[in-house]
């Protein structure tokens, strides 16, 4: 297949270099110094346990690589408005866009929103029969421009769903790849309930993250921490069940051995200075508790000392 990665990063990355392992003619939208590495060096992933370099058409004008057959979106869940107008030329009649972000996504949110749905740019370019989620559990870091670090080389999974029925056949070709690439691929029968038990783990880690500077297997070992972390999990839990979504969080799982030193993305990006997730992950849950008249109020105490943290560094609002 054509495949186009927009927002070559560290998934974008992981997933460009694991179709090209499978054979599809993938190409590259960057931007920066990650754009000038790509260009002069390739892209390059590599873990303990495996070691892959692709040289890749590489732009920062969509245009010029013309329509493909499914475009991978791997941006920042609050940088999907900027970069809609991109998308354009990538798009043919049957072209299918699979987001790999985080958060709840926009097409859900308007689900959840129903007749107060938002217009936005995202949603002017891209239509719900095209649309693919994508679910990630991947660890990766981009630990200089062109390089990325798969951090958990045997737990690499994402996981894809159509939400209309029009991309059915595309998920599965794109599972098949992913598996043949050398990750693991799996179609969901029930991509939204995927999407609300990554929520759940973003959502009781994120805020906590940003305001200790703790990775996964600190926060998980800290027992001072542990009531804040159930908590959210627990209220994370409560608002997904208000709209039909059964989940649950088992506390014994909450043990240093069972997560890594890896540090989460919305806190990579605090430390970095990048606009940051908010109200795409944690905000999301908190809005859609409030739709249902679910308290939160764990999460509503964290919320607001991140977005206060975030806004005193100038990352909040983007």
């Amino acid at each position: 297949m054509r495949i186009c990665i927009y927002g070559a990063g560290a998934i974008g990355g992981h997933l460009a270099v694991r179709f090209a392992n499978a054979g599809d003619e993938v190409s590259l939208v960057a931007r920066g110094k990650q754009l000038e590495a790509l260009r002069a060096n390739g892209l390059t992933m590599h873990s303990a346990s495996e070691h892959f370099t692709h040289r890749l058409p590489a732009t920062d004008n969509a245009a010029e690589l013309g329509e493909q057959d499914v475009v991978v979106v791997a941006t920042k869940a609050n940088a999907l408005d900027a970069m809609a107008p991109g998308l354009k030329p990538l798009l043919g009649p049957e072209t299918k866009v699979v987001f790999a972000i985080n958060g709840i996504p926009w097409w859900y949110l308007d689900e959840l929103r129903g007749n107060e749905a938002t217009t936005s740019p995202i949603r002017e370019v891209v239509d719900h029969e095209r649309v693919i989620a994508c679910v990630v559990y991947s660890a990766n870091t981009v630990i200089e421009p062109g390089i990325i670090h798969n951090e958990m080389p045997s737990a690499n999974r994402f996981s894809l769903g159509s939400i209309t029925p029009d991309a059915i056949k595309t998920c599965q070709a794109l599972a098949e790849n992913l598996m043949r690439g050398g990750a693991q691929g799996v179609v969901s029968p029930d991509i939204r309930t995927e999407i609300w038990r990554k929520v759940q783990i973003n959502t009781m880690f994120g805020a906590v993250a940003c305001l200790t500077g703790a990775n996964g297997r600190t926060m998980a070992g800290a027992e001072d921490l542990r009531p804040i972390c159930l908590s959210i999990a627990a209220e994370t839990q409560a608002v997904a069940a208000a709209w039909g979504i059964t989940i649950s969080y088992d506390p014994a799982k909450l043990r240093p051995e069972n997560y890594s030193n890896h540090k989460s993305s919305i806190l990579q990006d605090l430390e970095l200075g990048r606009p940051m997730e908010i109200d795409e992950i944690s905000g999301a849950v908190q809005e859609a508790g409030r739709r249902r008249e679910v308290p939160t109020p764990t999460l509503d105490q964290c919320l607001a000392m991140l977005r206060m943290r975030a806004r005193l560094v100038g990352l909040y609002p983007k």
